[in-house]
This record gives structure tokens, C-alpha cells and sequence, in this order.
């Protein structure tokens, strides 16, 4: 298994000069074709866009993975907080106001921001339905606790999950088409396999999941 160097970003996200070199090198390394390294690329700059807009001032770490489907863009940072900003947080989440998750990217942002919520931040342990990221986010389909994936003990979001709650838990057939259309103007939504959010140990994480076609 191929693994890049881990960045060590803040969440200006000015460093996306830096990233889109070592995704350039990760890309070679683990051999993908000029067309899976440009996909990369888009997926790497709507990734930094993500990390720019995010509440206040975090330091994450950013790495690439191979897989044995292919290969994943690692994002993670300390649970650990100042009290402002879970404050911060916290109100939005009671307030249900989600005017600034616009797009796929946007509700990623945010299922990202609102893992911080999560009671003592145990990886396992079985929350009420309302503590949710995506409960919180009045987004369909709450995935609970979800089960372990490749570097997350516990999963809060899932854009698999997500995709298929589309259909499932949307009624109203305007609602839905603009969720579908959501996704497919995302360059995530198309490109990536699946993104997934949640806890490893004393870390939020986010991951996006690409397999070579």
C-alpha cells in the first residue's frame, strides 16, 4: 500500500499548491492514467474549497491512500476544540439554520463541523437519532453510528448513504429532482465513490473514496 506524505493544513486552505504537487506525485507513484490524475486534481481542488469554508480557524492533516479498489484522499484533524467554536457550532445546530450548506460540498462541510458535537466523542458508543450530523442538518436518511470503515472506527455521514436516501425518504418529487440535480453539478457528488465522515479515536475524519475505473 502507497501512501503520500501527510500535509499538515490550516483551514484558510492556502496551501493548495502544496496538495495538488503531492497528489501529482501520489498519482504517479500508484500509477493512475492522465485522465484518472486529472479527477484527482478536480477532486483535490473541490476538496481544499471545503476545508477554506469551514468554521474558524483548524488544523487538519491531508494524505493520499491506495486502496485495493484504488485509492482515497485522507482529511483529518483533532477532536479537541476551543470552547468558541463548539459554541458556535452548537448554536447553529439548535437553530436548524443551514443556509450556508449549499451543494454536496456544503453539507459535507457541515456533517464535518457538527462530528465535533458528538457526546464525548467515544467511537462505538450508540447515540439518539437527533444527535446526528445529518439530523442536525435536517438532511434525509440519519445513518446512526453506521459500521467501521478503512480509517474510521465510527460513521456519521456517508454520501452513499445519502445518494440512496434520495429515493427512499423523499416524497416530494421537486425536492427530490433538485437533490439529484445537486449532485450531479458536483464535482465530488460524480467523481467519488463514496465520502464518509466520522471519528477514528480523538479524530474527525473525512474520507473520499475513489475506485479505478
Amino acid at each position: 500500500m502507497i501512501k503520500s506524505k501527510v500535509l499538515r493544513l490550516e483551514s484558510s486552505g492556502n496551501e493548495i499548491g502544496e496538495v495538488l504537487e503531492e497528489a501529482e506525485k501520489f498519482a504517479k507513484d500508484i500509477g493512475l492514467s492522465e485522465r484518472e490524475s486529472r479527477r484527482l486534481r478536480l477532486m483535490v481542488e473541490d476538496t481544499m474549497s471545503m476545508i477554506e469554508a469551514v468554521t474558524g480557524e483548524i488544523d487538519l492533516h491531508l494524505s493520499f491512500i491506495e486502496r485495493d479498489a484504488g485509492y482515497m484522499i485522507h482529511l483529518e484533524t483533532d477532536t479537541f476544540m476551543n470552547l468558541q467554536k463548539r459554541e458556535e457550532l452548537l448554536s447553529l445546530s439548535k437553530s436548524g439554520k443551514n443556509e450556508s450548506a449549499v451543494g454536496i460540498m456544503g453539507k459535507i462541510r457541515e456533517a464535518f463541523e457538527m462530528t465535533f458535537l458528538m457526546p464525548n466523542l467515544l467511537a462505538g458508543q450508540e447515540w439518539a437519532t437527533a444527535a446526528s450530523p445529518a439530523m442536525l442538518m435536517g438532511m434525509p436518511g440519519d445513518i446512526g453510528t453506521g459500521g467501521a470503515s478503512d480509517y474510521i472506527n465510527t460513521v456519521y455521514w456517508s454520501l452513499s448513504k445519502y445518494r440512496s436516501s434520495i429515493d427512499t425518504d423523499l416524497t416530494d418529487e421537486e425536492v427530490k429532482e433538485a437533490a439529484w440535480d445537486e449532485l450531479e453539478k458536483s464535482i465530488i457528488g460524480n467523481l467519488a465513490d463514496d465520502v464518509k465522515v466520522g471519528i477514528s479515536d480523538n479524530h474527525v475524519v473525512v474520507d473520499v473514496y475513489v475506485d479505478k475505473k
